[in-house]
């Protein structure tokens, strides 16, 4: 190994970890770096191969140990390395941003899955249910500030919601991996763009489409949470509504696209667009996922010389 190359492994681990340590202590910055903390093992992937990017993500993640508690070193291994070096290999074979994307995330989700598996089984730790605990007690801090009575939690539904999020929550976790990597994707092809490196582009927004097949998760969905709450089988509901909570996830996309892709073809200002999507996502969600459901069959962004 030449001094370059081991130049390049400590200056990738020590930029990931500052990015890291941003998005773990800056509260609005730090979000944003956080979707940067793979690019530089994803451009030492790309120049030198994933043996040095692997040391460099093994010193970054002993870095992350040992200045922060070890659950953050799991995740920066699990989240941001290992999903790094499958998704440089995937860009270095020029597969599309489609796939590259899915490898990705089933690379976050089997990361998670492992580090939930280590935390409960060797560290003794459940950190699902200290989440949803920590919750509960945050909304009764609130209530007791207001001067309400937090005994009337349950009258006021609030426990129900709680025990609802508790239920979909497998669904969210897919959301939150898949949202996550298409911005590590997108963060990524700015910095490789910039560099003059290989990138694959995702279309443009207003053109996102999704297969038609993806109607069936959502008839599977729905007969599995239905059948579920009828027959009372916990496993069906749960399967069921986060299948549905996913679904309903990817409508909510689709039909903010095609919002954008009126948008586009209308020429509304750029603060104009944001303003409308804003508007749209507060008050006017259900009818945006009700568009993002029936544009598989309807295809709302049809023009007379096809589809755009």
């Amino acid at each position: 190994m030449n001094l370059r190359i081991s130049t390049a492994i400590f200056y990738s681990a020590g930029l990931s970890f500052f990015l890291f340590a941003a998005a773990e202590m800056v509260p609005v910055i730090g979000w944003i770096a956080n979707f940067f903390c793979p690019v530089p093992l994803i451009i030492l992937t790309l120049q030198f191969g994933w043996p040095a990017s692997f040391i460099s993500g093994i010193i970054g993640t002993l870095l992350i140990f040992r200045v922060f508690e070890f659950q953050a070193g799991l995740q920066y291994f699990f989240w941001c390395a290992a999903v790094a070096l499958v998704m440089a290999g995937m860009i270095r074979k020029k597969f599309s941003a489609g796939k590259t994307i899915a490898a990705g995330s089933a690379v976050f989700l089997a990361g998670t899955v492992l580090m939930l598996l280590f935390l409960l089984f060797v560290m003794r730790e459940n950190p699902v249910k200290e989440f949803f605990e920590q919750l509960s007690a945050n909304i009764n801090q609130s209530l007791r500030q207001m001067g309400d009575n937090p005994d009337l939690l349950k009258d006021a539904g609030i426990s129900r919601i709680t025990g609802f999020l508790y239920k979909i929550w497998y669904g969210l976790l897919v959301i939150y991996a898949v949202t996550t990597v298409v911005l590590y994707y997108e963060a990524g092809n700015l910095i490789l763009r910039h560099l003059k490196m290989p990138a694959v582009s995702m279309p443009g927004f207003c053109d996102w489409k999704i297969p038609d097949w993806w109607i069936w998760e959502f008839i599977l969905g729905a007969v599995c949470a239905i059948s579920g709450k009828y027959f009372k089988i916990g496993i069906a509901e749960i399967l069921g509504l986060n299948l549905l909570i996913i679904a309903v996830f990817i409508c909510f996309i689709v039909g903010l696209s095609i919002l954008g892709f009126y948008f586009r073809k209308w020429r509304l200002p750029f603060l104009l667009r944001w303003l409308g999507y804003f508007v749209a996502a507060l008050n006017l969600w259900p009818v945006v996922v009700v568009a993002g459901l029936f544009n598989t069959w309807f295809d709302f962004r049809r023009t007379k010389g096809g589809n755009q």
